[in-house]
């Protein structure tokens, strides 16, 4: 699987995710109201509200998947200069190109295994759903997050991972079945800061008009450009 990547999306097998303002979103089921700025270069970005509270996004299992990376041009690199790379130094100038043509960086896409799980615990989270009604037609959910990870780190974290997948615990990636025990040396943060790239999903709901609404039956896909 290859990301293409540009100053102003990430393409992956056709569909374009977001980078506009990534560093402020912080994990997979952040939310908010979608933005779309008036001018030349602006792209559009999800002004997060909150986040589905931690103990409802620990129980969702996560696919980690690495990626191949082509850029499509040199600024795409500036999606990464102020990035928190899990792994890497700080101070040490940014990444460059080369790092991921010569394996020393890897760009990882975190998602959802299926969209019934997250669903349900946005269902389980009254505050989000007040939220996202309040919001109206902008409102929408971050479902896949895309981060950079130094090699050797990944390559520790992915040894460990079994069929039953990751989960996101208090910020940290890690294999779901095992979250209470798992190996500092092989930590992964995912947070503000780390994100380079997300999707968004529309909410639909239950009923059509606000004060009927009670839940959310399914998540539309949402993409750059749209």
């Amino acid at each position: 699987m290859k990301a293409k990547i540009t100053d102003h999306n990430i393409n992956l097998e056709g569909f374009k995710y977001f980078v506009g303002k990534a560093s402020s979103v912080p994990s997979i089921g952040a939310w908010g109201d979608k933005k779309t700025p008036i001018g030349p270069g602006k792209v559009n970005y999800l002004d997060v509200s909150n986040v589905i509270p931690s103990g409802k996004l620990a129980d969702v299992k996560l696919i980690v998947t690495a990626l191949e990376v082509e850029f499509s041009d040199s600024s795409g690199i500036d999606l990464f200069v102020n990035a928190v790379i899990p792994g890497l130094a700080k101070g040490n100038g940014g990444v460059t190109i080369g790092d991921f043509s010569k394996g020393k960086v890897k760009l990882l896409k975190i998602s959802p295994d299926g969209e019934n799980t997250l669903i349900k615990q946005i269902n389980n989270s009254p505050a989000m759903i007040k939220g996202l009604i309040d919001l109206g037609g902008g409102a929408r959910v971050v479902e896949d997050v895309l981060i950079a990870v130094e090699a050797t780190l990944y390559d520790k974290f992915s040894a460990k991972l079994t069929a039953k997948g990751a989960a996101i615990v208090d910020g940290v990636l890690v294999q779901a079945e095992f979250a209470a025990g798992w190996d500092q040396n092989s930590v992964v943060k995912v947070g503000p800061g780390t994100i380079i790239g997300y999707s968004l999903s529309e909410p639909k709901w239950d009923a059509h008009q606000d004060k009927n609404k009670t839940a959310v039956t399914d998540l539309r896909d949402d993409q750059q450009g749209l």
